[in-house]
């Protein structure tokens, strides 16, 4: 994909063989005697799935990772076919050592790691390839702003444009990304 040599290579590799450490159990909380009834099912087996949220029919795609794979590979093959390279600055994967409580925690080290690479990988390559910055317009949301109200088992993130884009409001501080936002007034915006 990368030509030879070229000095983002073993943070590209590292990205793409990012995968879920499987060493990595639910960790109840502590001193919690009686789990009570909203708990995620993760820690309180009794627990029904209503019949709307079980999958019903599941079809197996054999050529759906290949077909992925060989999209992330054409789409980086144009990328730099068309002379706009990654740079490492800013460049992070965040393996951490996580916590799993809950589905959130489940989302939230999905967010925080294969989402958010994903996500800036498809932003640069698609929106703004010239930029050198790892700064992403799009972000994965979670609709559940109200947490406190909604059952922790149920979860959900979705793929979206940063901001308010119709009012030129991208949500990022005026020091996070200038890099991004020079490019955007230039050659990348049209």
């Amino acid at each position: 994909m990368l030509a030879t040599g070229d000095p983002f290579s073993p943070a590209l590799r590292k990205a793409l063989l990012f995968n879920y450490d499987p060493n990595v159990t639910h960790k109840p909380p502590r001193n919690e005697p009686v789990l009570p009834p909203d708990t995620p099912p993760l820690s309180f087996y009794d627990r029904h799935i209503a019949c709307n949220l079980v999958l019903k029919q599941l079809v197996y795609l054999p050529s759906l990772s290949h077909s992925l794979s060989k999209l992330c590979e054409n789409t980086i093959e144009k990328f730099t076919s068309d002379g706009n390279k990654f740079y490492q600055q800013g460049f992070r994967i965040y393996p951490g050592n996580p916590d799993f409580k809950h589905a959130g925690s489940v989302r939230d080290y999905y967010i925080a790691n294969a989402g958010s690479l994903g996500h800036s990988f498809a932003s640069i390559a698609l929106l703004h390839p010239s930029c050198p910055s790892w700064a992403s317009l799009l972000m994965l949301h979670d609709p559940m702003t109200r947490r406190h109200e909604s059952p922790p088992f149920l979860t959900e993130a979705s793929l979206q444009v940063r901001g308010y884009p119709e009012d030129g409001d991208l949500n990022f501080s005026e020091e996070y990304d200038k890099d991004l936002m020079e490019g955007l007034d230039g050659s990348d915006a049209g």
